[in-house]
């Protein structure tokens, strides 16, 4: 049993020392970060240009009505993206850190924190955390 034992280690660590083997080779060859972004912007291009090919063929596939009102929903919800959630979405990733971490350097405000978070309130936030974590 003890021979099967170090026999099944000995293999173990063989495929270990292959497998680090071709890791490694395969570091040699990381990317740079100017070819990383020019892949990045390269695989994004092509997301655009098979998008604009979609809506050709969902032009063609439509007609000139039913696709103008197609594209005009298309463009109001591009638009409120772009216009209404990505500059909200921006503005608050940065400010919430900032006005969290103003909060704790404030003796006041860290008692009240505290206070709040002891209470019925924060056992309740608690209770809904751990039951969506499941």
């Amino acid at each position: 049993d003890l021979e099967e034992l170090e026999i099944w280690y000995q293999q173990q660590k063989q495929a270990e020392y292959r497998r680090e083997q071709r890791a490694e080779a395969w570091r040699k060859y990381t990317p740079s970060e100017r070819v990383k972004s020019a892949l990045a912007w390269l695989f994004m291009l092509s997301c655009y240009v098979v998008f604009c090919m979609l809506i050709v063929a969902y032009g063609r596939t439509f007609g000139n009505a039913k696709f103008g009102r197609l594209a005009a929903a298309w463009g109001g919800a591009l638009a409120t993206t772009f216009v209404l959630e990505e500059p909200l979405l921006i503005t608050i990733s940065h400010v919430v850190p900032w006005v969290l971490a103003g909060m704790a350097s404030n003796d006041a405000v860290s008692v009240f924190v505290a206070e709040i978070w002891s209470s019925a309130i924060g056992k309740l936030i608690s209770e809904v955390a751990s039951w969506c974590r499941g």
